[in-house]
């Protein structure tokens, strides 16, 4: 399942910047770093150069692209990569084998396409139908877990059904010429079935997959002593990544009615939102940062209070102390998923401000229903707005 969200992608990139198959020094220069970072169909070099966020990177990076998580996984083990995402099942095998990797990051997204597919003319309707049927599914991935959580949904076990283990290339060839009954597997290679061999959906992960996603680092990258440790999990351009993401996912066409309808209220704030970005989704992410690190693009789908503090920790943390040096000590804000991102708040950004005497004695500011994951990490834009929801992208396998 490839990655929904590009937090832990550009977060592992960034964690790992000094790795190398070789140890470096501490003060090698960012040019001579070379990062070996292991990538799946669709995933983080293809989102992340979309999104432009490759162009003045300033390490080298050497791109490896896997079938599914679990040779991902073989290889940051070995050392012949340093970092990669991969879904919620690769690390459990990963961990029985005694791999050395570590987990140094995790996200968590929707699983509509993480699916089981049927060919289209196939008279399967129910999970209870597999039974005695052939699936084909890549062993030890995501969708090997799905299938797994699937079947005892129905009451079923591996028992029941005879599993082909595959990898999506040899299964999708297998599924095309009628050699298999149904294939577990995950995005991309859902929509490719789906546009190119007309594959039916038999069930999602709904209701049965967690959808995490989790970034991992081989023990050799992590003990290079050329990697800088204090590296921030989260960054600005993490932050201006989820943005551009969030963005992207947009439809032109439910921006527009949206605006529609917020351009008829008579509400003067209301005006003033639509003011900051005009309605205007071309001019791109960075175009609707209206003051550095405030971000304008959650009002192209919300009303009311449509901006978002949009940046790293110490970003967020010095936006709102510049809104209280002009006399504004409460803040409620908000994400989604709200507890999550409360997390994401408390643990990040809570801790400056108290360092800076904004949260002690007479200076302390109130902050109530605070997060920031998607605020600095891209608020949500859906947030009251869930007809305009955008689709996520479905973890890594």
């Amino acid at each position: 399942m490839r990655d929904r969200s590009l937090l832990g992608l550009l977060a592992a990139i960034l964690f790992a910047t000094g790795c190398s198959t070789a140890t470096q020094s501490a003060d090698t220069p960012a040019a001579d770093v070379v990062l070996k970072f292991g990538d799946q169909k669709g995933g983080a070099k293809s989102v992340l150069t979309a999104a432009g966020l490759l162009n003045d990177f300033p390490y080298k990076i050497e791109w490896s692209t896997f079938t599914s998580g679990p040779p991902l996984l073989e290889a940051a083990s070995a050392g012949a990569i340093d970092v990669g995402a991969v879904g919620n099942t690769p690390p459990i095998f990963a961990a029985a084998a005694n791999a050395k990797i570590a987990a140094i990051g995790v996200s968590k997204g929707q699983v509509e396409a993480d699916a089981i597919l049927v060919p289209e003319n196939s008279p399967l309707r129910t999970v209870a139908e597999l039974r005695g049927k052939n699936i084909a599914v890549a062993k030890g991935s995501s969708a090997h877990g799905q299938i797994l959580l699937t079947l005892r949904s129905a009451g079923l076990t591996t028992k029941d059904v005879t599993l082909n283990f595959l990898q999506p290339a040899d299964a999708y060839g297998a599924f095309t010429q009628g050699k298999i009954d149904a294939w577990a597997v995950w995005d991309p290679y859902t929509a490719q079935a789906q546009q190119e061999a007309k594959a039916r959906v038999l069930v999602t992960g709904e209701g049965r997959s967690n959808g995490y996603g989790f970034q991992v680092a081989g023990r050799k990258a992590l003990d290079d002593k050329g990697k800088n440790p204090a590296v921030s999990r989260d960054t600005s351009a993490e932050a201006w990544a989820s943005a551009a993401k969030l963005l992207d996912a947009l439809d032109p066409a439910a921006v527009a009615k949206a605006q529609a309808q917020l351009g008829a209220s008579e509400s003067v704030g209301q005006q003033r939102m639509l003011a900051l970005h005009g309605g205007d989704l071309s001019r791109g992410v960075r175009g609707l940062e209206i003051y550095p690190n405030l971000w304008a693009g959650v009002g192209l789908v919300r009303g009311g209070a449509g901006t978002a503090l949009v940046g790293s920790h110490s970003e967020v943390a010095d936006l709102i102390e510049e809104y209280h040096s002009i006399g504004i000590d409460e803040f409620v804000l908000s994400g989604y998923p709200h507890l999550e991102e409360a997390y994401w708040f408390g643990e990040g950004v809570r801790p400056l401000l108290k360092q800076r005497g904004l949260l002690d004695g007479d200076r302390t500011l109130a902050l109530a229903s605070a997060t920031t994951g998607n605020f600095h990490r891209a608020f949500d834009a859906q947030q009251g707005a869930s007809r305009h929801r955008p689709h996520a992208h479905s973890q890594p396998g």
